[in-house]
């Protein structure tokens, strides 16, 4: 069986260009942190001091509060590299399988 085609050139491309936008956007974010003094305020006393508005403000913002996460944790999926297309997937008849077959006896 003949291996698939590699993806085209400008995917590639199109993908890492991706990859460093959200590069940029999530530095960015940091620094735009802590030059406003956002690590004044995101500090473990201050979430134990808010404890109880931030279940409440969780409570009656559930739909929303699971999509954040939800989206949080797909961009970090994507950016880690975690969706790869099928031809950089390795197949199951390659030779760097981790399974052995023993048919029954």
């Amino acid at each position: 069986m003949a291996a698939p085609a590699p993806p085209p050139a400008s995917a590639a491309a199109g993908n890492r260009t991706l990859r460093i936008a959200l590069l940029v956007v999530f530095v960015g974010g940091i620094a735009a942190f802590f030059a406003l003094g956002g690590q004044q305020y995101l500090t473990l006393d201050t979430i134990k001091a808010n404890r109880d508005a931030l279940l409440q403000f969780t409570r009656a913002h559930f739909v929303t509060a699971l999509a954040t996460g939800f989206l949080i944790y797909a961009g970090a999926a994507v950016s880690s590299g975690a969706s790869r297309s099928q031809a950089e997937a390795p197949s199951a008849n390659s030779s760097n399988s981790r399974f052995i077959i023993i048919p029954p006896s």
